[in-house]
């Protein structure tokens, strides 16, 4: 468990209906730095209270998260894909970029065929 004084100082909406949270810290020690560095990339938990807390006041569940991606490959496909018409100027509709794209890969895999 890591704790330490915070504020978030931003929060926003995904596609995907998540929530990302830029949180900033108060100055921390180098050892509490390397230690939030070890849980960059890691599933856990989050608690935010306005105040200090122990463990005795909060409660923990039993299991540790997995990480889990409930999106089906050709959802994280189409994800990826409206990155890419983004970083690309978002010329044209989405979803005559993704047809597009999708009739390349089709083309690409039919050509790989006997």
């Amino acid at each position: 468990m890591f704790q330490t004084a915070s504020q978030i100082e931003k929060i926003e909406t995904r596609q995907d209906k998540t929530i990302k949270l830029t949180v900033g810290t108060q100055e921390i020690t180098p050892d509490q730095a390397s230690q939030l560095f070890e849980l960059r990339q890691k599933s856990g938990y989050f608690l935010f209270a306005e105040r200090a807390f122990d463990k005795s006041q909060i409660d923990i569940p039993d299991f540790v998260p997995t990480e889990k991606n409930d999106k089906t490959p050709s959802q994280r496909l189409r994800s990826v894909l409206y990155i890419m018409w983004e970083q690309r100027g978002k010329v044209g509709t989405f979803d005559d970029f993704y047809k597009q794209q999708v009739e390349r890969f089709i083309d690409a895999v039919k050509d790989k065929l006997e």
